[in-house]
């Protein structure tokens, strides 16, 4: 992983840093390389930007433009804290120093590698970014990750088995959600739910795509909707 600690899943270096390459003909310079931090937060006040478009938001954006950094506009870029959460685990970087979940400090200029914890040489940057990750927390959270899914603004929704909840003996094909699908569903009692929320009334066509023996092809499935099947 380039000597960087963690991997995918982790907040620490190696779980979340990754190339950024970007292209605009006649304005960013060939094989430029930007060593100042930035996110995915960054892009749409940079395109916004370059677009010279005014980004109407009711709240503040996390995220800076880039187009002086990518276009030499600049020298003078103030340093940023860019926080990252993952599950129970929050990690902050500013351009030198990285935070990780445990609170080790570590100079990320000379020790990519997370390695030695440097808490004790500069016990100001490091009480400095536990304060700023207390702070992010409060005004972040709590996280209201339990909205229902929206059906009825595009064409087509789709609703895979990693959005759904299965019940009784169904059991997922792998661990991870987003790369499995549903199995071992041998009882009629069994179900699999979708929350949902219908943003326009109309009749609705529901497809289901599924595989089963071949002595099963034909048989009834059972789709419900408020009460209604």
């Amino acid at each position: 992983n380039g000597g960087m600690k963690g991997t995918k899943g982790s907040t620490d270096e190696g779980g979340v840093r990754v190339p950024g390459l970007m292209r605009w003909s006649k304005h960013i310079q060939p094989g430029m390389v930007i060593e100042e931090i930035a996110g995915g937060i960054d892009l749409l006040p940079t395109l916004a930007d370059m677009a010279c478009v005014e980004v109407v938001s009711e709240k503040p954006l996390d995220g800076r433009s880039l187009k002086p950094l990518l276009i030499n506009e600049t020298t003078d870029w103030p340093d940023r804290m860019i926080f990252t959460h993952q599950r129970n685990a929050i990690s902050v970087r500013n351009q030198q120093f990285r935070l990780d979940t445990k609170g080790k400090l570590y100079d990320m200029s000379t020790d990519p590698g997370q390695i030695r914890d440097v808490s004790d040489d500069f016990p100001e940057v490091q009480a400095m970014l536990v304060k700023a990750v207390d702070e992010w927390c409060t005004e972040v959270f709590p996280i209201q990750d339990n909205l229902p899914f929206s059906v009825g603004y595009w064409k087509s929704t789709p609703l895979p088995a990693r959005d759904g909840v299965p019940h009784g003996g169904i059991q997922r094909s792998a661990r991870a959600p987003n790369c499995s699908y549903f199995t071992n569903w041998t009882e009629v009692n069994d179900s699999m739910t979708w929350d949902i929320t219908v943003g326009t009334s109309g009749n609705y066509e529901a497809i289901v795509y599924y595989t089963c023996p071949a002595e099963d092809v034909g048989a009834t499935v059972e789709l419900s909707f408020n009460g209604q099947t």
